[in-house]
């Protein structure tokens, strides 16, 4: 009787064999769709190649053509061949029925997206039009790289920003997209889910999930600006921006988007608040320094510091910044067919949804005010903390607050019941307001001290696991209390 063991391995031995031969002739061709193919070759200068790396990653790495590590790129260049080759030669492994090429593939997968999305604008845009071009990588694995070169971009406002966004879409279809999806769920098998921020990467991904197969046409939302309207000196109006593309008497038009258009919305009205916030701040051209420091909120340290109290800082920042950018917050809803949905991004905790514009029906837009757009930045940024802070655990009257402190060089949580100490931080708070000179760490060190308490054995107490979010986010109860009690951060 043979062994099944060795005869796999042969089967195995004698496909790969084959496909080997079958993509020779393609070699030269995988190699020229790199973009770092020219500076391998010898053919571009250091120059040149510096021109490909992404402006934010030339500047985080400190890479110009002086300290350019040429070795380094001629590695990259081959690591993104050999990424590319493995993808290609493991899908046709499993179209034979080898099963263990999918984690080659998709360990494959990971490596290329990585290694493009280190690129500019410009780079990418035409990598993934010979990509396309190759012709030999399945609809699937190429949106996964394709859309991760969209979800991971910090730059596109930069040249070729707008050419990049639509590549990274174009040509997308429904079964595709639930294709992509379902492997990306394997290419997120090992992820902790317990884990605060990444519970609520699943809790979004499940909602778009069940939304898309639902079938049914859903409301979505985009935050954005636009600029405040122009007067004379008679108050006369000069010029106005507008949402929609026309009114309800030019009728197709008045359902279509004007301003603000993109290709990113998001399920979560808060997410659309916090992109208002977001483009007053990191928009191209705005000046980032604008903050309103009079607010007594801004004075209360991250421990004693309430949600509310929170809220008003960031309102402050977003008030003074819309007047000073002559500026206008909008959030707008749309109705959508599910159809119409070209990828779908979790990741960023921002419930993401990708759709082109003019495939959309504006139902309605709302201009925000500071307190409301403080209030969506708050509740969104709470989402992809996933640290134990002021977001996760603000300081509540009724509930179970907690402090990170520092003795002999270590680091320590405590735990308090807010209910007994609440007049001690009353009166800091008070003290602090009136901007009076004392050492309020220390008070506040001892009112944890004095107010602490046992936390449940099955709750990591150094840790932001959604088990632990949603016993602090609770009413206390069976509280322990245990003055001077610690927790060590491991």
């Amino acid at each position: 009787m043979g062994n099944p063991a060795k005869a796999l391995r042969k089967l195995k031995k004698e496909v790969y064999n084959k496909i080997n031969n079958e993509m020779q002739p393609y070699e030269k061709q995988i190699a020229a769709t790199s973009p770092l193919c020219k500076f391998y070759n010898d053919e571009e200068s250091a120059t040149e190649v510096v021109k490909r790396v992404a402006s934010n990653k030339r500047r985080e790495l400190g890479i110009s053509a002086d300290t350019l590590n040429k070795a380094g790129i001629k590695r990259n260049h081959k690591k993104i061949v050999d990424a590319l080759t493995t993808i290609i030669t493991r899908e046709k492994a499993i179209e034979y029925g080898i099963d263990d090429a999918i984690d080659a593939r998709n360990e494959a997968l990971i490596e290329l997206r990585e290694q493009i999305a280190y690129l500019s604008n410009k780079d990418k845009y035409e990598f993934l039009i010979k990509l396309k071009e190759l012709g030999l990588m399945s609809k699937t694995s190429y949106s996964i790289i394709a859309h991760f070169q969209y979800y991971k971009n910090n730059i596109l406002h930069e040249p070729y920003g707008t050419e990049l966004s639509r590549k990274c879409f174009e040509d997308m279809d429904y079964a595709t997209l639930l294709d992509k999806i379902d492997e990306e769920l394997n290419l997120m098998k090992d992820v902790d889910t317990e884990e605060l921020s990444q519970h609520f990467v699943m809790e979004d991904r499940d909602q778009l999930l069940e939304k898309l197969l639902e079938g049914k046409p859903f409301e979505i939302y985009r935050g954005f600006i636009i600029d405040d309207d122009e007067f004379d000196e008679d108050g006369n109006l000069l010029k106005r921006t507008y949402v929609r593309q026309g009114k309800k008497v030019d009728g197709d038009k008045y359902w279509l988007q004007d301003a603000g258009k993109g290709v990113s919305y998001t399920l979560s009205y808060d997410t659309a608040l916090f992109f208002c916030y977001y483009s007053l701040t990191f928009d191209k051209g705005i000046d980032r320094g604008i903050n309103d420091y009079s607010g007594i909120s801004r004075l209360i340290p991250d421990a004693i510091r309430t949600r509310e109290e929170s809220i008003d800082i960031q309102s402050k920042n977003i008030s003074l910044r819309r007047d000073k950018l002559k500026k206008k917050p909008i959030v707008c809803k749309y109705i959508i067919n599910p159809e119409e949905v070209l990828g779908i991004n979790a990741d960023m905790n921002e419930a993401e949804l990708n759709l082109m514009p003019e495939n959309l029906i504006v139902k309605s837009y709302k201009i925000h005010t500071s307190d409301e757009i403080g209030e969506g930045v708050y509740n969104h940024t709470l989402r992809f903390s996933g640290e134990i802070d002021d977001r996760t655990a603000p300081y509540k009257e009724d509930g179970i607050v907690v402090r990170k402190i520092y003795e002999q060089g270590r680091e320590y949580y405590i735990y308090a019941l807010a209910e007994d100490m609440n007049d001690k931080i009353a009166s800091i708070k008070a003290r602090i307001k009136n901007k009076e000179k004392f050492n309020y760490n220390e008070e506040i060190d001892k009112a944890f001290k004095d107010a602490a308490i046992a936390i449940p054995d099955d709750i990591n107490p150094s840790k932001a696991t959604f088990k632990w979010f949603d016993w602090i986010s609770r009413k206390p109860e069976n509280i322990l209390r245990k003055k001077d009690n610690k927790y060590l951060i491991a």
